[in-house]
């Protein structure tokens, strides 16, 4: 028995009848099943049904013979179901002689309506009802009960009309013919021999509606967690009719998630009945399951954190990567705005992953590059005066500025606390452009990460320009180039785990955790321990020292290091005075460091400084990561007593 009621909340795809039995499609919910089941009516019976359907049609049912119901009266009926124009609909019933998809994916709405035209019936045994010999009731009376009972269970009340009692029990009497119970109107036009139809077989479970339209059962991914991380998970889209991933880690990663597709051909005789000799099957194959990085807890905190900061400065955007630089797993990768890929229809966004594909001028995050090559070419050492900051510096016709006031006397630990600019610049000279060029490209910039996503920029080393010493000095502080925030993350892992550049990766890889040397992910060395070291403690001095620009980033009971970025935003014909970007990338803690975190504020109104819209972002995500991974903090330093005490 079915009847068209609407769902009690989520309607899931129910098991299909045993084989042998006919299908009995129908809509309703539990309380109408419940009643109809404690009936125990023979010949009445009761199956589900779920709304995860394609819609379909048998053409033959229009294209020979005289069809029940015109080809154009049904497509005026399902047109306005399906939301499409009734020629469209016309056409495919009577496309070819075989099965073919009038529209994929109905939303719960339009599967309701169609299911409605096609299957809002029951259908009964005349006589059957009657036939209980342990009954105390007379045959009279016990049709009376399932008269009246059938009625109230059956009877839709919002209709303008209803089945009749009467009509109910000429059904139920022996020998009844089939024939319409009741006939209903679509937008005021009688819908003669299609919709809510009661008819008496002998033979039960046959079942009439709208000729040869029926529903395609079908998967379709969902993500629970909707618009988390899903520029990295990406989405599926139909390629040639099939599903497949087209975005993100589904697409890189399509071919071990898929499996392969199985294959079922049948036959059917005039009752719609499957003929088994005649049909054949090959089972599918599971693909495999895939392991990520990704720690959803930390994910979540991250993208809550983010979003706060991109709201608060008003920004254009916000990224933010976490990055264990041990391994280089990526615990967390976020983009504030994002979309929801369980709803892309309704997605304004552009569908790229900005940590990977975007590119930008990093500013001063990028000084730790030519302080680590000057000290591993011995070019300077620690504690040595590099330069004496004026707050300019003449090359040729142009002039590098201080952002705020001149250094004086500056060392490799004054030139990043206090971010010195004309340091940074001389360094890179001394350097010299190829030089400089390689010391970028072994911390992996200029070049994709590797990381399985695609799309994956390289970034720019403005390789054409830089033997200009302009050029070459304005590279030194973070511009005239470009790099990728996730490019920016593995470039301070190398100084967090003491010199080794990983390459940053989503799936997780096998490894010895016996052996620390053990790294699954393509490695290489890039500078000492010592200068590793080092960079640790001038990047300390960033966030703690008394000049630092990252306080912002302090963490109460652990060590901090990190720099601050702010870099203003190129256009068609110069830097825009009033468009910049703020970063900051920490190292948490950065005396036994277990995370990278960088973050990326895009247009911030107001401060646009990354030690002011950025540097709290890292704080947060810092402060939780270490409580989710249980990092102790630092003991309290020891209380010192002079001898008289």
């Amino acid at each position: 028995i079915g009847k068209p009621e609407e769902p009690v909340g989520d309607v899931e795809p129910r098991t299909p009848p045993p084989s042998g039995q006919r299908r009995l499609p129908g809509i309703y919910d539990d309380r109408v099943k419940r009643k109809v089941q404690a009936l125990h009516y023979p010949g009445i019976t009761c199956h589900d049904a779920g709304p995860n359907y394609s819609v379909g049609v048998d053409p033959r049912q229009y294209t020979q013979g005289e069809p029940r119901v015109p080809a154009e009266d049904a497509a005026h009926l399902l047109a306005p179901l399906l939301a499409m124009k009734p020629e469209q609909v016309e056409s495919r019933l009577t496309y070819r002689l075989r099965y073919t998809i009038i529209k994929r994916e109905l939303s719960e709405e339009q599967y309701q309506a169609v299911q409605r035209l096609q299957s809002t019936m029951f259908v009964v045994q005349p006589g059957r009802v009657l036939d209980t010999s342990d009954s105390k009731l007379t045959p009279e009376e016990q049709l009376a009960e399932a008269v009246d009972r059938l009625h109230d269970m059956l009877d839709d009340r919002s209709a303008p009309d209803r089945i009749t009692k009467s009509a109910i029990r000429e059904r139920l009497l022996p020998g009844a013919e089939p024939g319409a119970l009741a006939e209903k109107s679509i937008d005021g036009t009688p819908s003669v021999y299609i919709n809510n139809r009661l008819f008496a077989k002998p033979i039960p479970g046959v079942m009439y509606g709208l000729a040869g339209v029926g529903f395609q059962q079908q998967r379709r991914r969902h993500y629970p967690y909707h618009h988390m991380a899903s520029p990295t998970l990406g989405f599926l889209g139909r390629v040639k009719g099939r599903l497949r991933g087209v975005f993100g880690l589904e697409q890189t990663l399509d071919e071990t998630l898929h499996g392969i597709d199985g294959v079922e051909k049948k036959e059917i005789d005039a009752r719609h009945m499957t003929i088994p000799e005649r049909s054949t099957r090959v089972e599918p194959i599971d693909g495999h399951d895939v392991t990520l990085t990704l720690d959803i807890n930390l994910q979540q905190a991250v993208e809550t954190s983010l979003a706060k900061a991109v709201a608060q400065a008003r920004a254009l955007a916000g990224y933010c990567v976490v990055l264990d630089p041990n391994n280089g797993e990526v615990l967390a990768m976020a983009t504030v705005p994002s979309w929801d890929a369980n709803d892309l229809g309704h997605n304004t966004l552009p569908l790229v992953n900005q940590i990977i594909s975007n590119y930008y001028e990093p500013g001063s995050t990028y000084k730790v590059v030519p302080v680590m090559a000057a000290l591993e070419e011995g070019l300077i050492k620690d504690g040595q005066i590099i330069t004496q900051c004026t707050g300019a510096f003449p090359i040729g016709r142009r002039t590098i500025h201080e952002a705020h006031n001149a250094h004086g006397q500056v060392t490799p630990e004054k030139l990043i606390e206090q971010s010195c600019n004309i340091g940074s610049a001389r360094l890179a000279l001394r350097i010299g452009p190829d030089h400089y060029l390689q010391w970028c490209e072994k911390l992996g910039f200029g070049q994709r990460s590797g990381i399985e996503l695609a799309h994956e920029s390289s970034g720019s080393l403005n390789r054409a320009n830089v033997k200009a010493q302009i050029t070459l000095a304005n590279m030194g502080f973070g511009q005239s180039l470009a790099v990728t925030p996730l490019q920016m993350a593995a470039a301070y892992a190398v100084i967090a785990n003491g010199g080794t550049y990983i390459q940053p990766h989503l799936v997780k890889q096998p490894s010895n955790p016996e052996d620390p040397d053990d790294i699954a992910m393509p490695h290489h060395r890039v500078c000492s321990e010592e200068t590793a070291k080092l960079l640790r403690r001038y990047l300390e001095q960033a966030v703690s020292g008394a000049r630092g620009t990252g306080k912002a980033a302090i963490i109460p009971g652990y060590r901090v290091g990190g720099k601050t970025g702010t870099a203003q935003k190129p256009g068609p014909s110069g830097y825009n005075s009033g468009l910049a970007i703020g970063s900051f990338v920490g190292i948490v803690p950065v005396d036994r460091p277990q995370f990278v975190i960088i973050a990326v504020i895009d247009e911030p109104k107001g401060s646009h400084y990354g030690g002011v819209v950025a540097a709290p972002v890292v704080q947060e995500v810092g402060k939780y990561a270490l409580q989710l991974y249980n990092i102790p903090p630092n003991p309290p330093a020891a209380k010192t007593t002079s001898a008289d005490e």
